[in-house]
């Protein structure tokens, strides 16, 4: 009798590649689930250049809300370390053109219900480039308009990667 050809057993490959594949797949609805609520404490500021904590205390209250509400179960506590705005780009007559603003933060997020720390890290640091001038493929923006995207980014970033662990 002959054996069955390798044509037969051709359409077993993509189902068992799946089974495999997905074997290791977790999704990440289970993480942080016994947490209801976040408390997101005053940003404390020791950069006297910075100016805007309650701002980014806004901003971080916004992006948590989007999983938690206001509540104890578990803390979110930031210190902003340093603010810098630098020229990153020249035009011909040395004039800056782009700017390289960055916030230097330390954070520690808690989990008050099983009296333990989440994720914690000092020196954290986020940036935002912009333009001050027309033509180089961005629209220019002012510093507090930078200042503000920055903040922005910054809540969201941390949020992907404290609630959501992206």
């Amino acid at each position: 009798m002959a054996k069955p050809s390798f044509y037969y057993r051709l359409p077993l490959i993509p189902l068992l590649s799946a089974l495999l594949i997905s074997c290791g797949y977790v999704t990440k609805s289970a993480y942080l689930e016994h947490i209801r609520s976040v408390y997101i404490a005053p940003v404390e500021n020791q950069s006297p250049l910075f100016e805007d904590e309650e701002a980014l205390t806004e901003a971080l209250r916004s992006e948590f809300r989007r999983k938690w509400v206001q509540g104890g179960d578990a803390t979110l506590r930031i210190t902003v370390k340093d603010f810098k705005v630098i020229p990153i780009s020249f035009d011909a007559n040395g004039f800056p053109e782009q700017y390289r603003m960055s916030i230097v933060i330390d954070y520690v997020f808690e989990d008050n219900v099983k009296k333990r720390i989440i994720a914690s890290k000092q020196n954290y640091v986020q940036t935002h480039d912009f333009y001050v001038v027309q033509g180089r493929g961005a629209e220019p923006e002012t510093e507090e308009e930078a200042k503000d995207k920055l903040i922005k980014e910054l809540a969201r970033d941390l949020y992907n990667n404290l609630a959501e662990q992206w």
